[in-house]
């Protein structure tokens, strides 16, 4: 640079300055040239030349002019900008700026300090959140996040918002307790504070939509902590699990029930025959295995048809579970075949009594549409530990007595010791 000592200010020629290890420039002002730089400025920008205007260091030359105002306020302390750095490389440096004047001259010295790391971290921080917010805020599945404080929530998506059938504002402020059904068990979700060994709580909570429909919710739940274990927020993320919930009890359903009759099928039946068996050899408690067979049901199918013959067994089915106790089971196995098992049975008698009872309720006419059909069964009654202690033995036995039943006229009941 051509300028003599007596032409810069006392401090340029101070070695502190020019050999400290972040650039340091002086500027003549108001033309704004560069007059001198430390070797880390030029290490580390691309400089104009000497006696050159110094905004051609800035990518953006407002922010040359946004320096200059403020400077009109103050020395500036912190101030970002990009600048054109070393080999073309564009840099992010906070400036340090104040002015001296000597004489009638005016000057600048700026120190600059790199921060393009700091700024690279900032903006990957950014565009994750902004990443994060678009996931949240797309996705099929609810988030809450909760204050530490007063587990009241301060952001949900808007899948959260669709599930309750609930606006934004009624949601925030709120806590997860005022749309929990009254019903639900007591969850950790719902506590101000976790056990500090417990990060996540997953479950399903019954929850109530704003109109009062109920809904199945699968809840995955996480704590954030700080380097001292105290909670500094919670999230969660809830899937409707309602319609998946029906569709497993519809299974359930079908898979241990009668579609037509909603009693007991043939494999329920054998779980509660199984555990009535249990009962007898570990407590000494007997029971009675009824089998049930409808008189001349084949002829009602052929004479009115299949859609007649269902209804009939709908409602023999129904007046049968209502003769009995609620210990007690009343299956379907199939076609016009029924079984009833009756616990704690002690006596012959009280078995004829359970049978009786079944005859009287099919005692009176069943009216379907215009046709007046009078129901037939046939009953065969093994008791336990009588007539067998094993499923096979006892469901053998009750079987043969049925038939004997049929043979000494129908719509009575036989059993297995006669």
């Amino acid at each position: 640079m051509t300028h003599s000592h007596a032409d810069l200010p006392v401090d340029a020629h101070d070695g502190l300055l020019i050999h400290l290890p972040t650039p340091v420039l002086l500027v003549r002002l108001p033309e704004g040239l560069l007059l001198q730089a430390n070797p880390a400025a030029h290490e580390q920008l691309q400089l104009p030349a000497g006696g050159q205007p110094l905004d051609s260091l800035f990518l953006h030359s407002t922010d040359w002019r946004e320096l200059q105002l403020r400077l009109k306020q103050g020395p500036v302390r912190q101030f970002e900008a990009r600048l054109q750095g070393a080999h073309g490389r564009p840099v992010w440096m906070l400036l340090s700026a104040r002015e001296q004047w000597q004489g009638d001259q005016r000057y600048l010295w700026l120190s600059l300090h790199d921060v393009s790391e700091r700024r690279k971290r900032e903006f990957q921080l950014q565009a994750n959140e902004a990443l994060h917010q678009q996931i949240l805020t797309t996705c099929g599945e609810g988030y809450l996040q909760f204050d530490a404080a007063t587990n009241r929530i301060v952001d949900a998506n808007p899948a959260f918002c669709q599930l309750l059938g609930c606006s934004t504002e009624q949601v925030l402020g709120a806590t997860l307790a005022d749309f929990l059904a009254p019903d639900c068990p007591p969850t950790p979700l719902t506590d101000r504070h976790w056990p500090e060994q417990q990060e996540t709580v997953r479950g399903e909570l019954s929850m109530l939509r704003a109109d009062r429909i109920p809904l199945t919710v699968q809840v995955q739940a996480n704590v954030l902590r700080d380097e001292r274990g105290q909670e500094v927020t919670r999230f969660a993320l809830l899937t409707d699990m309602t319609e998946r919930k029906k569709n497993e009890e519809r299974m359930i359903y079908l898979a241990f029930y009668d579609p037509l009759t909603a009693l007991p099928n043939r494999l329920l039946f054998h779980e509660r025959l199984q555990q009535a068996l249990f009962l007898l050899n570990r407590q000494g408690q007997p029971f009675a295995l009824l089998f049930l067979d409808l008189d001349n049901f084949k002829q009602v199918n052929d004479t009115l048809g299949h859609d007649v013959g269902d209804e009939l067994l709908r409602e023999i089915g129904r007046r049968l579970f209502q003769a009995v106790r609620e210990s007690d089971t009343v299956a379907r196995l199939g076609g016009d075949e029924f079984v009833v098992l009756l616990q704690g049975v002690r006596s012959e008698l009280a078995a004829a009594t359970g049978a009786e009872k079944l005859l009287s309720a099919l005692a009176d006419p069943i009216q379907i549409g215009e046709h007046s059909l009078q129901a037939s069964v046939s009953i065969g009654i093994a008791r336990a530990p009588e007539d067998g202690n094993d499923a096979s033995t006892i469901r053998k036995k009750a079987d043969l007595a049925m038939y004997a039943a049929k043979a000494a006229g129908k719509h009575t009941y036989r059993f297995a010791s006669e």
